[in-house]
């Protein structure tokens, strides 16, 4: 049997070959473990960067909520350190300002809260 090689057949082969290389290359070098990793890395630093610095809490006595700031300052440092996600500052008046504007903008709070739920579900902390 006489087989007649074409150039176009070749060509398709050789191309064919380079993109199974390249596509076994990339398999080995992705790692998911490392992937997935990265997302949750990148998710908890979108976590920290929605915190309000503030906690609601619903008083009985009063029959309304109590909106309180979380951040504070530990003894023997000048810094104030948010206790629910460990934002560190020095500058009181930006503090007591979003204090302030959380205390005024209640709904926009609770949307914040939304997205923080929906966050720390995809995180599987909820």
């Amino acid at each position: 049997m006489d087989f007649v090689i074409d150039w176009r057949f070749m060509l398709i082969t050789f191309l064919g070959f380079i993109v199974a290389i390249f596509a076994i290359k990339f398999a080995i070098r992705f790692d998911v473990n490392k992937w997935q990793e990265s997302k949750r890395q990148q998710r908890i630093t979108r976590l920290r960067a929605l915190c309000p610095h503030v906690v609601t809490e619903f008083s009985d006595e009063l029959g309304a909520y109590i909106i309180t700031s979380c951040i504070s300052s530990p003894p023997g440092t000048i810094a104030l350190i948010c206790s629910l996600c460990g934002f560190q500052t020095l500058d009181e008046h930006m503090v007591s300002q979003r204090f302030e504007y959380w205390r005024t903008h209640p709904a926009q709070l609770a949307e914040q809260y939304r997205k923080i739920n929906k966050l720390e579900r995809k995180l599987g902390l909820k």
